[in-house]
């Protein structure tokens, strides 16, 4: 499974970021309700940064490793551009 990295500058990037990260989660055999879990604290993420104000604001979904299950999610959000 890849990283995705969602970029989050308008409210519709709130929805498209929920989406990725639910899609990966079931993905990663999480339940119902750990699914739900991740979608909350990529909403609250993402609509802080828009919220305030980051320029070029970034969300990046990543699975840890093979067995962390309640690791296996990674959201980070930043202020400032993120080199590739």
């Amino acid at each position: 499974m890849k990283e995705e990295r969602i970029n989050v500058n308008f409210e519709t990037d709130v929805f498209k970021a929920r989406r990725i990260g639910k899609e990966m989660a079931h993905s990663l055999g999480f339940d119902e309700i750990g699914v739900g879990e991740i979608e909350t604290a990529i909403s609250e993420l993402a609509t802080n940064l828009i919220k305030h104000g980051a320029k070029n604001g970034k969300i990046i979904l990543k699975k840890l490793g093979p067995s962390l299950k309640l690791a296996m999610v990674f959201v980070k959000f930043m202020a400032l551009p993120i080199p590739y």
